[in-house]
């Protein structure tokens, strides 16, 4: 279960992302409850003045009366990730490689490295009395990332869709700029190698849930869906079965 404590957003939700948000839920087997209304039925199970709550054991997403544009895309994005983290381990088809700007990672891969960014040092500090296993503070890390992606995205999409004649190009300017600086910052060392590629692979992602897609993967081998991720979290054998398969993929040093 994953918290958003506070958010570094002031605008209100959004009733277009909102919109788009609860149907990929709904596509994904996620239902979506007012924060208010799960504290009423399970009183002593979540974070009283948390903005919203990402509940995996019932399948659900707490959002309160305070929430915030990104609340949502950040609970969204804890179920994106659980999704993907135990769905299928290899995930090979994320594993791209570019000569010059970096490779996309697959989730293992990407949590694997986001002790790299500074939203895992600000999750660390944060929400050190919420978590105790490190996963879950690179999961919630991840989850901001990703959260950000999502709500940048439907913004570029709405400046678009008002102004078409005027941008009918800027989505595949906007594009090709991104992919130039996510370059620059890699050769220049403006930001972090880790993180740049990080944020390429949650790009990917959160344009598959703007656009509303599933997600899962092309060759998953396992179960896909809510159902998973419940077993995953009800079974500790699995969790201590699977917990060594994080460092599997992917670059281990520090």
């Amino acid at each position: 279960m994953h918290f958003q404590l506070s958010s570094i957003e002031s605008a209100d939700p959004n009733e277009v992302l909102d919109r788009i948000l609860y149907a990929w839920a709904l596509k994904h087997g996620v239902t979506i409850e007012p924060l208010e209304e799960l504290i009423k039925k399970w009183p002593d199970r979540y974070q009283h003045q948390a903005l919203g709550v990402a509940d995996f054991l019932n399948g659900v997403i707490g959002i309160s009366k305070n929430a915030k544009i990104d609340t949502l895309a950040e609970e969204i994005a804890h179920f994106a990730i659980e999704l993907r983290y135990t769905g299928d381990y290899n995930d090979y088809e994320w594993i791209t490689y570019f000569p010059l700007l970096g490779k996309r990672f697959n989730i293992r891969q990407c949590l694997n490295r986001i002790h790299r960014t500074p939203e895992y040092f600000e999750v660390k500090y944060h929400y050190e009395k919420i978590y105790s296993k490190d996963i879950d503070f690179r999961k919630e890390a991840l989850a901001k990332i990703l959260s950000k992606e999502i709500v940048y995205l439907f913004q570029v999409k709405e400046i678009i869709k008002k102004k078409q004649s005027k941008y009918e190009s800027f989505k595949n300017i906007r594009i090709g700029m991104d992919d130039f600086i996510y370059f620059l910052n890699r050769k220049l060392g403006i930001s972090t190698v880790a993180k740049n590629d990080i944020e390429r692979t949650m790009k990917i992602l959160a344009r598959m849930i703007v656009n509303q897609e599933s997600i899962k993967p092309k060759y998953s081998y396992r179960e896909f869906g809510v159902a998973r991720i419940k077993e995953h979290h009800i079974w500790p054998q699995t969790q201590e079965k699977e917990s060594d398969l994080l460092y599997k993929f992917g670059d281990m040093s520090f």
